[in-house]
């Protein structure tokens, strides 16, 4: 790489970074009040990734840079290889349990997730309704008012007595990948620990966070965000500013084992986040 294209590299990320935690960091000394911010949303695809931020062009052809919040909402949503699954990767699936509550089928679907309070880990009956990755009968009650096979007692959610006994031995399961080899996984939920091995070709959806996985061409969606106010007397930035509070990507091709997470061009790095007494926080926060 040419020095003039690493001094543009380098500007890029560094430049961008330092102004807006100069401008619109609340914790630096000596700034002003911070002007009300302006509501955000738009389309458009990736050109760059980075921690805590993503280059996005949007429809308009303007170039953005899309600060996440800590507590962003993200959704990416594609398709993967069986060479992309790993041990601590996080899997939802259907499967046939016997009496003792082991997989009695390859599996042939299945859906990388990323738990949350509204989606937690855990085995409760009835496969997920349209293949792999939607909600299982009764929402997030763990097995409902029964037990999987194989797994001890317990009482339905209100009853006196105890459970009934299930009336389907489908269940859906939805823990975390202990170990992966050769198309054999442990997966190891809150109500016990499963074995199970893949048909050769699986059909693997991924509906996760992890945005690192994105790459230059894939979709974005900036759905809820905000920016700073627009200054009629000021010439239009070439690189707007947007904070992101809710985004979603779509991945153009399905990941693979090879295809690592995004980094800035080598041999510069990322800048530095400015340091905060508060805690790991993106270079600026902004309200409502």
């Amino acid at each position: 790489m040419s020095s003039r294209a690493m001094l543009a590299a380098c500007l890029f990320w560094v430049v961008p970074a330092a102004v807006y935690a100069q401008q619109f960091n609340p914790r630096a000394r000596n700034q002003p009040k911070q002007p009300a911010m302006e509501r955000f949303a738009a389309d458009g695809t990736i050109e760059m990734v980075a921690p805590g931020r993503i280059l996005m062009l949007s429809a308009s052809n303007q170039k953005w840079m899309i600060w996440l919040h800590r507590e962003a909402e993200i959704s990416v949503t594609g398709t993967a290889e069986v060479d992309f699954l790993k041990a601590g990767h996080f899997i939802e699936f259907s499967a046939t349990l016997d009496k003792r509550g082991n997989v009695k089928e390859e599996i042939a679907e299945l859906t990388i997730t990323t738990p949350s309070q509204t989606h937690p880990l855990g085995v409760w009956p009835g496969a997920i309704p349209g293949g792999a990755g939607g909600l299982a009968p009764g929402g997030d009650d763990r097995f409902g008012a029964g037990n999987a096979p194989g797994m001890g007692g317990g009482r339905a959610p209100g009853a006196g007595g105890a459970a009934p006994a299930p009336t389907t031995n489908i269940y859906t399961i939805h823990g975390r990948v202990a170990r992966c080899r050769k198309g054999k996984l442990t997966v190891v939920t809150p109500r016990g620990t499963f074995k199970i091995e893949l048909q050769d070709e699986p059909n693997i959806q991924v509906k996760f966070a992890d945005y690192s996985c994105a790459r230059k061409g894939d979709k974005i969606s900036v759905t809820k965000g905000l920016m700073p106010p627009m200054n009629p007397g000021m010439p239009q930035a070439t690189l707007g500013q947007a904070q992101a509070l809710a985004l979603t990507i779509e991945l153009s091709e399905p990941l693979t084992g090879q295809r690592k997470p995004s980094k800035p061009t080598r041999p510069v790095a990322p800048p530095p986040e400015p340091k905060d007494p508060g805690g790991d926080r993106a270079p600026f926060e902004i309200s409502e």
